[in-house]
């Protein structure tokens, strides 16, 4: 498969390239090929429904084989040209006129599965943001490495103008934060908290914190537990401003609020992987 197709992403100079200089081109070729034949057996110069000569059947062969190479690195499929292949050199190949058809039928079929193909075309402003692997920075994408698929999802739903799903994307991506800091503070493990809502969540990391308070600790522990209180009042703002709002669908969120949910996303996430707070390897 072509490597811009592999990415699943490319420039629009990339893609007009591949499918003008390339494509379009053995397309041109088929129908050439097809109305020089056509053109000859309306001149009687051939009759259409002898058998070609060899050396047209090889030239036959020639140009479709090349217009099955590029939609196999397409993605398209390429079984009705390794048919006529297989036909044009094969043991009883077509006549002429059959062997018109033929071009003129694997020229519409691939034809037709380009209209099919959708291309969408990104704002150059959201580049950046589209299929990124590391949007949140190297040190979020190793310490979470379980959210990464959330992290590039909900770049390129933002890239993609879709703002709701960016949130969504978001709002999982938070999860794993929260996941990974009642790990920290209350020492289970990850699964017997998975299923719990947030607010259920957040009630057992502040419980476990004040009762933590309330011991005698070192000044570097104290600090630590005021800064741990600090990101789940946080989570408190963000499940009642955001996540409750997204899960329960009660609002239709904007590109600009879904932009600014991201960048503070991103920027709480970089803060809590700052403290030494990460998830689960098991």
């Amino acid at each position: 498969m072509h490597p811009i197709i592999e990415a699943r992403s490319a420039t629009l100079h990339d893609m007009l390239k591949l499918l003008a200089s390339q494509f379009l081109k053995e397309l041109d070729n088929i129908e050439r090929l097809s109305s020089y034949y056509m053109h000859l057996a309306i001149e009687k110069t051939i009759n259409p429904e002898e058998l070609p000569t060899k050396d047209n059947l090889r030239r036959m062969a020639g140009v479709v084989r090349k217009a099955a190479e590029l939609c196999e690195s397409l993605g398209l499929s390429k079984e009705s040209a390794s048919d006529l292949i297989g036909h044009l050199e094969g043991e009883f190949p077509p006549s002429y006129r059959n062997a018109i058809t033929g071009l003129q039928e694997l020229r519409a079929e691939i034809a037709g599965q380009l209209k099919r193909r959708t291309v969408l075309i990104v704002d150059p402003v959201r580049n950046d943001y589209f299929d990124q692997d590391n949007l949140f920075g190297v040190k979020v994408g190793t310490a979470f490495s379980k959210a990464k698929d959330e992290i590039r999802r909900a770049g390129t739903a933002y890239a993609l103008e879709d703002p709701d799903a960016c949130m969504f994307h978001l709002m999982r991506v938070l999860e794993h934060g929260l996941l990974a800091l009642a790990k920290r503070v209350i020492h289970k493990k990850p699964k017997t908290l998975t299923l719990k809502t947030w607010g259920k969540i957040i009630g057992a990391i502040d419980a476990q914190l004040l009762t933590q308070s309330k011991k005698v600790r070192t000044p570097r522990s104290a600090t630590r537990t005021m800064q741990y209180a600090a990101i789940a009042k946080d989570y408190g703002y963000l499940k009642n401003a955001w996540r409750d709002v997204v899960m329960h669908g009660k609002s239709d969120f904007t590109d600009a609020g879904a932009h600014q949910t991201l960048t503070y996303v991103r920027g709480f996430m970089q803060n809590i992987v700052a403290m030494g707070i990460r998830e689960s390897r098991k």
